[in-house]
């Protein structure tokens, strides 16, 4: 076991279900937030059709654009360069997966987590990309 600032840099038992349940309560924080956001395709600057829908990114540009949405990007941001570090890729896959499992859209906590958690590099050396 390896020591970084004096702390042991391993997740300790116990800490997978406060991460779980702390990456939980942000994606609804986000699917709250969302749902006050009325995303006017318009705004997109893409004409669609019925054969033509919005990509998850087309529908993420406005919540990525305003500053609550941005600060709560930042924020899942900052959780996961805090955790990460400390979780062997395993562990990662089980928190994100479980995270997104009990979050309120699960795709979109997915596409929100490997985004925002892209270039983050676990403690046996996996680097996240999204």
């Amino acid at each position: 076991m390896s020591f970084v600032s004096g702390r042991l840099k391993v997740l300790m038992p116990g800490q997978n279900e406060k991460i779980i349940k702390t990456l939980v309560e942000m994606m609804k924080a986000v699917a709250s937030h969302r749902r006050e956001i009325d995303i006017d395709k318009a705004d997109l600057a893409t004409v669609y059709t019925e054969t033509s829908q919005p990509s998850l990114d087309d529908k993420l540009k406005r919540w990525t654009e305003e500053p609550v949405g941005q600060a709560m990007r930042q924020g899942i941001r900052h959780f996961g360069e805090i955790f990460i570090p400390f979780a062997r890729r395993d562990e990662l896959d089980i928190i994100i997966n479980a995270a997104a499992d009990r979050s309120p859209d699960p795709d979109l906590a997915h596409a929100i987590m490997n985004h925002m958690f892209d270039g983050l590099e676990t403690k046996d050396g996996f680097t996240f990309t999204a």
